[in-house]
């Protein structure tokens, strides 16, 4: 850094690095932190570990049994077509032995999302502008 022509200091890349450095305590607190925010309260006792910076999730076992359903509200950003929209979608999760299940839809306006609609069949039929994204999701355990 250099004041009116004279050498005032050095800063290297490792000084400006450590300003975004955080323990592993406290990125798990942060991570806890934003957990309890964002999920229902009966998910709310996900626990999160930190080693070398890398979050594990956990739940334990007996919170969501096997054969158990659960219904959340999420809000994300669904990108499609070039446009991104903020979308509220509602998440059915069910646990099946060591698989969780996650599936959902939302309706799509086809012309809201610079989708080209299906071609018409004349007097004998038309299609819809408008459809249904659906996901089904399965995590395991590494």
């Amino acid at each position: 850094m250099k004041r009116e022509r004279r050498l005032a200091g050095i800063v290297s890349l490792r000084d400006l690095l450590s300003l975004f450095v955080r323990s592993d305590d406290e990125i798990a607190w942060q991570v806890t932190e934003m957990l309890a925010q964002i999920l229902p309260a009966d998910l709310a006792a996900i626990q999160a570990s930190v080693h070398d910076g890398i979050v594990t999730l956990s739940l334990a076992p007996d919170h969501f049994a096997s054969g158990t359903a659960k219904g959340v509200t999420a809000t994300g950003r669904l990108a499609m077509h070039g446009v991104s929209r903020i979308v509220t979608v509602t998440i059915h999760g069910r646990r099946a032995g060591a698989a969780l299940h996650a599936a959902g839809s939302i309706p799509i306006s086809f012309s809201a999302w610079n989708i080209k609609g299906p071609a018409g069949y004349g007097f004998l039929a038309s299609l819809a502008s408008r459809g249904t994204g659906e996901f089904l999701l399965t995590f395991r355990r590494a």
